[in-house]
């Protein structure tokens, strides 16, 4: 998973309005799917129905790669009712399970490629 500052997406989610919120549910959801989650299309989140479809199976591959650390109901509940606090909470953790060695797998060290091949 890539290494991002709790407060920065806090902010970066409120002062955008919500628009970082999604990017980072994206990028979280790519990650996560390198990891080995099977977490469906962002598209999901153009409809409200649908989104929540999404974020039960995004907070699914949470649970999923964090090997039961993080309850799929915690991290529904923290993206649903929190918003962008729950999200930095959540990236707190994740930014945690990195620091502490603790990760599920080695997979979760892996660096993540840059779009162009940098």
């Amino acid at each position: 998973m890539r290494r991002r500052s709790g407060l920065a997406v806090l902010a970066l989610s409120i002062a955008s309005a919500g628009a970082f919120a999604i990017a980072w549910l994206c990028q979280t959801r790519t990650d996560m799917n390198r990891l080995g989650a099977r977490i469906p299309s962002p598209w999901l989140l153009v409809t409200p129905i649908t989104a929540l479809y999404f974020v039960w199976c995004w907070a699914e591959g949470v649970r999923q790669v964090t090997a039961g650390r993080i309850t799929t109901l915690r991290a529904y509940l923290a993206i649903c009712l929190l918003g962008p606090i729950g999200m930095a909470r959540l990236q707190r953790r994740f930014n945690a399970l990195t620091d502490s060695g603790r990760a599920p797998s080695r997979r979760w060290y892996r660096p993540v490629a840059r779009a162009g091949g940098r």
